[in-house]
């Protein structure tokens, strides 16, 4: 289980080679012995103390750990405390003191494991691994310039340091020395046949001279001594990406990252490569463990709001993009403020803050496209309109306060008029010998008319239907028998003869 990679190689022995050549008492050691940048068994072989009782106990544990180790799995929780076990009784033990680096490294605990090493190291100057292994662990502080002391010292004093030669290799890939890188690994092989971060570094080579063709050669050869090398698989995925394979690219970056959870080079294709598929669920993923390595890595904050947006999160796009710009700092972060811009304006109608971001994005960066001119005046469009049609919507509230108002006053005016009409019809009647008192002259009106003038009604709206008094009257006028008629005087009796 070799972890091969730039800056990341440690490997425990005790999962490869479980034979080693005796140490004080002439005989064999089978156990653990070191780590991925150790070459061999044989300078671990000679790193042994001159305590008998020490070996005896080493193999003990290295035994105990063997017989876990069955399923091909290893608790270095396990390992860790079996080698304390060692050097507590053995604190001279060389070997116990390694692979408790190792362990401690695998654990996740650094600076235990730089100061085992060196206990290593102190123990026995010629366990070159240990030195190999602390100068790993300096590159990885970022201390580059003490780590390559060290590996070329080691060099110097011992040609066969296979796994130094490699890692200077690795060196001399990232200042863009590739034929150094190249003469360096080929040594390491020469020393060391089966070294696998020599192939990955002539494997990388080869993808920086776009001989894809070698590239694949080598990572087939190397995954032929290991089958699952996290570099290898790398560049075996940069080949089928360079061939415009996506799916066999995917596979072989997704074997990558499977092999090293932090290689965080395999992630950012697994992720670009899903973005393609708008599979945006893996791409957060991945991004999201690139950032939980990296917490300062820019670029993966960026895209990862880039995949939220598309998955429709628009408020975790926002925070990832703030989170971009806040770990860039003082350094210029255009691509976040342009693409929190775009956010705010086509997802989340920020109009302000979309203006504010495009303008800081046209503020850093070294060249802008008409793309951003026209969204800035599509903003001021938007703003216009949305005045308007706020100053719109005002005028219409007015006027329909105006509306209900005077809708109240119809109402009300409607409903003292409702009131007034029955008031007045419940007026007294005419008094006697007012005006329409006479009876008789309305009994003969009524008369002459008869009763067919009855159902009329007159015009007038305020008219009122005869009092019952007055009705009573007329009654009494009709039933009464008219007089008799008095007889026509004689013509005698008026004088004529």
């Amino acid at each position: 289980m070799k972890r091969c990679g730039l800056l990341t190689l440690t490997t425990l022995w005790v999962l490869n080679l479980w034979t080693l050549t005796g140490c004080a008492s002439g005989g064999t050691s089978s156990g653990p012995a070191g780590a991925g940048r150790a070459t061999g068994p044989g300078a671990v072989a000679s790193s042994g103390g001159s305590d008998h009782q020490a070996a005896i106990d080493f193999d003990a544990q290295v035994a105990a750990i063997k017989e876990k180790t069955g399923d091909g799995s290893t608790d270095f929780g396990d390992v860790a405390a079996r080698m304390e076990f060692v050097v507590q009784k053995h604190p001279r033990y060389a070997l116990a003191w390694y692979n408790l680096g190792v362990a401690y490294e695998e654990t996740g605990r650094p600076k235990e494991a730089e100061g085992a090493y060196s206990r290593a190291f102190e123990a026995n100057p010629s366990l070159r691994e240990a030195q190999e292994n602390l100068a790993v662990m300096a590159m990885r502080a970022g201390r580059n310039a003490e780590a390559l002391q060290m590996l070329r010292g080691l060099v110097e004093r011992d040609p066969a340091a296979a796994q130094a030669r490699a890692v200077l290799a690795m060196q001399a890939v990232g200042e863009g020395d590739l034929d150094t890188a190249v003469r360096l690994s080929e040594e390491a092989l020469t020393y060391a046949p089966t070294n696998l971060t020599a192939y990955c570094v002539l494997a990388q080579v080869a993808l920086e001279q776009k001989d894809l063709l070698r590239a694949r050669l080598v990572a087939a050869q190397g995954l032929k001594i290991e089958k699952d090398v996290a570099c290898l698989h790398y560049a075996l995925g940069m080949v089928a990406s360079a061939e415009s394979d996506r799916g066999g690219a995917l596979n072989e970056f997704e074997r990558a990252v499977a092999s090293d959870p932090k290689r965080i080079d395999a992630r950012f294709h697994i992720a670009e490569i899903s973005l393609g598929y708008k599979d945006f669920r893996k791409a957060i993923d991945n991004y999201r463990a690139i950032v939980e390595v990296d917490p300062k890595n820019l670029a993966a904050f960026v895209n990862l709001g880039v995949a939220y947006k598309g998955s429709g999160q628009f408020e975790d796009a926002e925070k990832a993009y703030l989170r971009a710009i806040e770990v860039a700092g003082s350094q210029p972060a255009p691509e976040a403020h342009y693409n929190l811009g775009v956010l705010y304006l086509r997802n989340m109608r920020r109009l302000d803050d979309a203006r504010d971001q495009l303008k800081r994005y046209l503020q850093l960066a070294e060249s802008s496209s008409d793309d951003v001119f026209k969204m800035l005046e599509e903003i001021d469009q938007l703003k216009a309109m949305a005045e308007e049609e706020k100053r719109m919507e005002a005028e219409m509230a007015r006027q329909e306060e105006i509306d209900r108002k005077l809708a109240e006053e119809e109402a009300k005016k409607a409903k003292a008029s409702e009131a007034a009409a029955p008031a007045e019809g419940e007026g007294a009647p005419p008094a006697e010998g007012g005006p329409g008192a006479d009876a008789g002259g309305a009994s003969g009106a009524e008369d002459n008319q008869g009763e067919a003038s009855e159902p009329q009604t007159d015009p007038e709206p305020k008219a009122q239907e005869p009092s019952k008094k007055t009705g009573k009257k007329r009654r009494k006028s009709r039933n009464r028998k008219p007089p008799a008629a008095e007889p026509l005087p004689r013509a005698e009796d008026a004088g004529f003869d």
